[in-house]
């Protein structure tokens, strides 16, 4: 629903908006639209590089260990509560999986 714009329109609608601020935001969100899609096209083409995404934000632990099964979401590595062990095996798990994302892998 949010990328629909529903919360948007709910949080819009909440107070009376004048004809002109209107015209003003929709020339606004016209102009974002047609930039994001001249961005993407030019990525599409190679005229500009693709953005970069970061390995270290996708395996978090909490994430990384909850995909394992290792903990539930709340997890207690965090809070001190995990065992030492159970800790050093999210710490390899995180290591391993960084840096075959890396393109290193371990041999």
């Amino acid at each position: 629903m949010q990328r629909e714009g529903v919360f948007r329109e709910m949080k819009r609608r909440k107070a009376y908006e004048k004809p002109s601020e209107r015209k003003t935001r929709e020339k606004a969100e016209a102009v974002r639209r047609a930039r994001k899609a001249a961005r993407k096209q030019a990525q599409r083409e190679g005229l500009i590089p693709m953005p970069k995404r970061l390995a270290a934000a996708a395996f978090s632990r909490t994430n990384l260990a909850s995909c394992f099964g290792i903990f539930s979401r709340n997890s207690y590595v965090q809070s001190g509560s995990a065992s030492p062990l159970s800790r050093s095996i999210v710490r390899a798990v995180l290591v391993v999986s960084a840096s075959a994302l890396a393109g290193r892998g371990s041999t």
